[in-house]
């Protein structure tokens, strides 16, 4: 039993790896793609201690060939969503029958499905409307404000003061780690628990607030200290200032939603 475990945890990693050598992934930027690498060290860690079953057992037969259909089907079409979820429930069955932890499998498994750049790949249209609702977001903040503006799709003149939203400021890039590291704070306060999907759930409109405010701060920024100061360092870092809040407010919404309602563990 302990040599089957091993050949499938081996087979699991071939597939990993060839998702990752597919074209589609391939042709990625670095950043929108390698730091996701870090939600497959935070399965391990949260998943700890690993022991194997002593009572391990074959998972079902119909789920397996859901998982590796949802994953050749992703491959042939070139749709990484589909085959990061066939990997990904495989992975969960292999865990499922063959270790032993005291996490909710259901919950831990998202942090696998969020370590694929899927979104970069397959939502790459969600960083237009990003940036779209961004530029809304700061020409409604502005003009409230008093200053005078003009938007033209991602194009905004505050001032006199042209300000482009540019792809750099979708937020693709930062998109995919504050899903990973939201789900793994949902997972330490909430796993095993329904407040956990919703929780999940909650996390896409955090990314986009986190962004449009980032957004606005950065137009901000142009304003008074000029374009050239916002575009360049204060650019760079205040993507990991969002970042930083984004985690602190995941943190502190699970613990808002912890405590609201008992629920039973997820069986």
């Amino acid at each position: 039993m302990k040599a089957q475990v091993i050949f499938t945890g081996a087979a699991l990693v071939g597939l990993w790896l060839v998702i990752w050598s597919r074209p589609m992934v391939q042709r990625l930027a670095v950043d929108n793609s390698w730091p996701l690498l870090i939600g497959l060290l935070l399965a391990f860690w949260l998943g700890r201690p690993w022991r194997l079953r002593l009572d391990a057992k074959a998972p079902a037969s119909v789920l397996v060939v859901c998982g590796v259909l949802l994953f050749a089907l992703g491959l042939l079409s070139e749709i990484l969503l589909l085959a990061a979820s066939g990997w990904t429930l495989l992975l969960f069955l292999w865990v499922q029958t063959s270790w032993e932890g005291p996490m909710d499998l259901k919950a831990w498994s998202m942090l696998s499905f969020f370590s694929f750049p899927w979104i970069a790949t397959d939502l790459s249209s969600l960083g237009w409307h990003f940036r779209l609702s961004g530029a809304w977001a700061a020409e409604s903040l502005f003009t409230g404000l008093g200053f005078s503006i003009r938007r033209e799709g991602t194009l905004l003149d505050v001032q006199g003061l042209p300000v482009a939203i540019e792809p750099a400021c979708a937020g693709m890039n930062l998109l995919p780690v504050l899903l990973l590291t939201g789900a793994a704070v949902g997972l330490v306060f909430l796993g095993g628990q329904v407040r956990f999907w919703l929780f999940i759930v909650l996390l896409f409109p955090l990314a986009w607030l986190a962004n449009t405010i980032r957004i606005c701060v950065i137009t901000a920024v142009a304003l008074t200290w000029g374009s050239q100061f916002a575009s360049g360092f204060f650019h760079t870092w205040g993507a990991l200032l969002v970042l930083g809040i984004m985690f602190a407010t995941c943190v502190g919404l699970a613990r808002l939603i912890q405590p609201l309602v008992n629920e039973r563990p997820l069986a």
